[in-house]
């Protein structure tokens, strides 16, 4: 069980501007303070007895959370219609706090502190980021490092921009698989990602996908990793995925 609870701050500022092609038709900066609390106790029969899955551990704790939005209006329809709220970008600081628990479970701990950006200052690039950074440290067991950072930045094709929107939304609208959809002829879109975690794992991946023509459907994707931890022996430098598709 559980409850949350939020509260939505926001001002308004008259600002007109197309600096960098950013299009921006007034600015709203929103303010969400959050927070919840949520109670898991643990099954008191064997969970492989029932018909449905339920938690198998315990939980007792206490997040808080402060996101900060800003949206602008924008024309992302066809010509004539109204512009319509457009988020330029998310920030998002949380933290927990699980409550001491009886017996030998354990509690009475600040959790770390996370942190997740999101941002689309063009519709043709998204930057996603999050990452976790100690709230406390232990001699010998933790440090001030980083413990956990992923990140991903997508780039699409600008000239197709609003004809993908429209083969997205078509696809949704049908309920169709959407592994190898066609895109819009001309359609092109580079993404890159990175995974990091302390002591544990650091891997990049790039994937490139192309429309050259109506019927030709090209992609490709490759993971590397930098450095990985597994049973006490470290491994360097492996490409760990390879993926080519064609497509007509």
């Amino acid at each position: 069980m559980g409850t949350a609870a939020s509260l939505k701050l926001f001002r308004i500022f008259p600002l007109q501007s197309n600096l960098l092609g950013l299009d921006i038709n007034m600015l709203r900066h929103i303010v969400t303070p959050t927070v919840s609390y949520g109670y898991t106790h643990l099954p008191t029969v064997d969970p492989g007895t029932l018909a449905f899955p339920v938690g198998t551990r315990w939980d007792n704790s206490l997040s808080f959370g402060l996101e900060n939005k800003l949206q602008t209006k924008r024309h992302q329809g066809k010509k004539g219609e109204k512009p319509t709220s457009y988020d330029l970008a998310r920030f998002l600081i949380s933290q927990g706090y699980t409550f001491h628990g009886n017996g030998n479970k354990g509690g009475g701990v600040v959790g770390d502190w996370t942190f997740d950006l999101e941002t689309t200052p063009w519709t043709w690039l998204s930057l996603e980021t999050d990452w976790s950074y100690p709230s406390h440290y232990v001699e010998g067991v933790r440090d001030s490092r980083v413990t956990r950072w992923n990140t991903d930045i997508t780039i699409v094709n600008p000239a197709t921009q609003e004809a993908l929107r429209a083969v997205r939304q078509k696809f949704i609208d049908e309920n169709q698989e959407r592994l190898f959809q066609m895109k819009p002829t001309g359609h092109w879109s580079f993404g890159y990602g990175h995974r990091y975690s302390h002591n544990d794992k650091t891997e990049d991946s790039v994937q490139f996908e192309c429309q050259p023509s109506a019927k030709w459907y090209v992609s490709a994707f490759h993971r590397f990793t930098w450095k990985e931890v597994a049973g006490g022996v470290k491994r360097f430098n492996n490409l760990r995925e390879v993926q080519y598709n064609l497509v007509r």
